[in-house]
């Protein structure tokens, strides 16, 4: 975020900061329920738990859209719905797309922010 901040992009910035929001979401969901649904299995698998993960955000997005007759859906649970499609898109790309295994990640935490690539 310091990039496009110094850089006079404070739509980048915000970008930014909605992609730490999406990062803890994520870590809060996988320190629940853990992180057994997405070890490798099958690439045919992988694929279809991604479509289906990603399909069945994007239903309910029909739904909050269609359901309400004033075409004003609530703005709390559309902005959930988004994040959650953000999310498993995301994870999509982690699941499908693997880094290869000698690739090392190596991670600091900054205050305040979920963890981050030292790149």
């Amino acid at each position: 975020m310091d990039r496009a901040i110094a850089n006079g992009l404070t739509t980048q910035a915000r970008y930014e900061v909605l992609l730490d929001e999406l990062a803890t979401i994520r870590l809060e969901k996988v320190i629940a329920y853990g992180e057994a649904r997405y070890k490798e299995k099958s690439d045919e698998f992988n694929m279809w738990m991604c479509y289906c993960d990603v399909y069945r955000k994007f239903i309910r997005l029909e739904s909050l859209l269609k359901v309400n007759k004033n075409n004003k859906p609530d703005p709390e649970m559309l902005r959930d719905t988004y994040m959650d499609l953000a999310n498993y898109a995301l994870m999509a790309v982690q699941v499908l797309f693997p880094k290869e295994e000698s690739e090392e990640l190596t991670f600091e935490r900054a205050p305040g922010t979920p963890y981050q690539n030292k790149d």
